[in-house]
């Protein structure tokens, strides 16, 4: 059986279970001394305010409007198939450019090594 209400909903759930354990942290460390009770409220309503945004994407994804407006996507893209097909084909079709046959001038990434005379053609 499906899910009948937004509060069935796991990601609801793990929300709510997280915000009450924040409320936990903040409250203690306002009894700590390492957050006033200002900062402690203003955190508090921030973890409320995302709550309540999760809460209402959740609504609406439940919602006839969403079913709607998901019918509608599907639609547009169903019949915006041949434009893209033509497309992809149409840049499929054109050629590619032929390699240059001029020489590189691109700069050599590897230092070039003085190198040493070997001790065979060193005259002592």
């Amino acid at each position: 059986m499906g899910v009948r209400r937004f509060t069935q909903l796991r990601a609801w759930q793990a929300c709510r279970t997280y915000k009450k354990a924040i409320y936990r942290h903040l409250l203690d460390l306002v009894d700590r001394g390492y957050i006033t009770e200002e900062i402690r409220l203003e955190y508090e309503s921030l973890a409320e305010a995302a709550l309540q945004e999760v809460t209402g994407l959740m609504e609406y994804l439940q919602s006839p409007e969403a079913l709607r407006n998901a019918r509608r996507a599907r639609e547009r893209r169903i019949a915006s198939r041949p434009e893209r097909h033509s497309r992809r084909t149409k840049n499929k079709e054109q050629p590619e450019p032929e390699p240059s046959t001029e020489p590189r001038t691109e700069p050599r990434t590897e230092p070039e090594h003085e190198h040493e005379p070997s001790s065979e053609n060193v005259e002592e």
